[in-house]
């Protein structure tokens, strides 16, 4: 069916408790509470839809962290020890007919970001743009125009949403938990560009890598104008 095409490969927000291996939920029954420490960013691994049902394979990949949220990290008590390698969700009751209207009833909990945000009261409307070519960055090394930039900024982005990345290690013998940096463009849409982690993580770079498309922001400003700007900033990595 076009819907389970259209979702499959897809990054969501699942917001339920993450370290299930099995969730149902019955729309007609659903409500989403507050942010939850387990709440899980999850990539569609397939989607298999049934007479008013549908049901996914779900493979978790981070953690969603909303502005004002702690980040946890190594010597603090981590309420959320471990996600599975794969989670199943059914979901039932669903009326749509066309695969437009199924996909936005399963998106009614698989959430993308900007669901996940509206969901938590904050509004994020803004449509994906070009990657920037003028960009604001006040680093020494930077060029005179992209300092001067920097330099007229009359508010700084701040982020939303932050998604820390978690892998399952196949073999269980490999655990990692700590602060990775990285250095990005925060796009005038609230996105992140061309990012790089400026921590070395081997093997697992493209793991992290991965989760940082789902980051969002308010873009930094210049007065009115909305401005492109360079950054450093932090996420927690772990292996599990």
């Amino acid at each position: 069916m076009d819907a389970g095409r259209a979702l499959v490969g897809q990054q969501r927000i699942l917001p339920f408790d993450g370290r299930k291996r099995t969730v149902s939920v019955k729309l007609q029954d659903l409500t989403l509470a507050a942010a939850a420490p387990c709440d899980v960013a999850v990539e569609v691994k397939s989607a298999v839809f049934g007479a008013g049902s549908v049901r996914f394979t779900l493979q978790p990949i981070g953690q969603p962290r909303l502005e004002g949220q702690p980040r946890e990290t190594k010597g603090k008590k981590w309420r959320c020890r471990e996600f599975p390698a794969e989670t199943s969700l059914a979901i039932s009751g669903l009326r749509g007919t066309t695969a437009e209207a199924l996909t936005s009833e399963a998106s009614r909990v698989l959430l993308t970001v900007e669901g996940y945000l509206q969901a938590h009261g904050v509004r994020f409307d803004r449509p994906p743009a070009p990657d920037p070519k003028q960009v604001a960055d006040a680093a020494p090394n930077a060029g005179g125009e992209a300092q001067r930039l920097a330099r007229s900024i009359t508010a700084v982005q701040r982020r939303l949403l932050a998604i820390d990345p978690v892998y399952r290690s196949p073999n269980r013998k490999v655990r990692y938990e700590g602060l990775v940096d990285f250095d990005a463009v925060v796009g005038t849409d609230g996105r992140l560009y061309r990012p790089r982690l400026t921590t070395p993580l081997g093997d697992h770079q493209e793991r992290a890598l991965r989760v940082l498309p789902l980051w969002r922001y308010e873009p930094a400003r210049r007065g009115d104008e909305e401005v492109a700007v360079r950054v450093n900033d932090k996420l927690v990595f772990r292996i599990f």
